[in-house]
């Protein structure tokens, strides 16, 4: 049994695949487990991530059909609640973790055990070469937001904010910062409380995953230290009409999931208030794209 078990779904990332599991490899702390679930590439990237299962036992692949990224991350996930690791963390197939990551995370959680996880910062790599951090801290919070502080070493306990945290989250920073991959669950509490990701979700898996744990309530630790590095991919696929009615779809059932919530209602009129906004948004853009193409025609 491994200490830790890091899940990576994987479609068709055969430019990024070696990179990232590269950087698991060379973590300082050694016990633990990558769980690659491939869900049906067809690029090469299955055979990168068998080859590294043969060199190396801490890696193992899992391969379905093409299904969607959620049910990629529930195999993973069942998988790893059933190996009993302690901690469970999901890393993108395209990002990075710093070397030191799962040490650091994971010696916080020793010293505070009554935490059900733990977030760090991102460091966000653009494909112009710009790279810039990105952290948050609640408001009122003592510790320092600038990610070259050396004050930034011990994270800040978040205890029983669960939605008012969530919400803070959403509101001021980017989407980026709800998602799973600067996390580190207790695997305890994602089995106590059954949470999955919704198998509906094509977008905003994570979101949804995050909201759902807040949601109960439990003791969070949050450190700025900037230790996943996330690779922003360009995608043509992105600047489709096809992606973007895909967007709207998923923030539909984004809201209907999170409506189901036990939230303070002051807390889920806000919420509702900024999923409207995106969805406006949303679909703005598919009428401007449909516009352009009939242009086009």
């Amino acid at each position: 049994m491994r200490t830790v078990s890091i899940i990576v779904p994987l479609y068709n990332k055969v430019d990024y695949i070696a990179s990232c599991l590269d950087s698991l490899r060379a973590q300082t702390f050694t016990d633990f487990q990558v769980l690659v679930v491939d869900d049906g590439s067809t690029d090469g990237s299955a055979q990168i991530a068998h080859n590294y299962s043969q060199i190396d036992p801490r890696i193992f692949l899992f391969r379905q059909p093409h299904a969607g990224v959620s049910i990629a991350r529930n195999r993973g996930l069942q998988a790893a609640l059933h190996s009993g690791s302690e901690f469970i963390g999901f890393v993108d197939a395209d990002d990075r973790v710093s070397a030191n990551m799962l040490a650091d995370l994971i010696r916080q959680m020793y010293m505070s055990p009554s935490a059900a996880a733990i977030r760090c910062g991102q460091l966000i790599h653009e494909p112009c070469g710009k790279i810039y951090s990105r952290s948050y801290m609640p408001r009122g919070s003592e510790i320092a937001l600038s990610a070259q502080s050396d004050d930034l070493a011990q994270p800040q306990a978040i205890t029983a904010l669960g939605s008012e945290l969530y919400f803070q989250m959403f509101g001021r920073v980017r989407k980026s910062l709800l998602s799973t991959g600067n996390a580190l669950y207790r695997s305890s509490v994602l089995a106590k409380h059954n949470l999955r990701f919704e198998e509906h979700l094509h977008h905003f898996e994570d979101v949804l995953f995050n909201a759902q744990f807040f949601a109960e309530n439990l003791p969070i630790l949050l450190t700025a230290q900037p230790l996943y590095n996330i690779r922003v991919v360009p995608d043509s696929q992105s600047r489709s009409v096809h992606h973007v009615q895909e967007l709207r779809t998923s923030y539909d059932i984004l809201v209907r999931e999170v409506k189901k919530l036990q939230l303070d209602n002051k807390i889920a009129k806000k919420m509702a208030l900024s999923f409207w906004i995106y969805r406006c948004v949303v679909r703005a853009t598919i009428l401007r794209m449909k516009a352009a193409e009939t242009l086009r025609k």
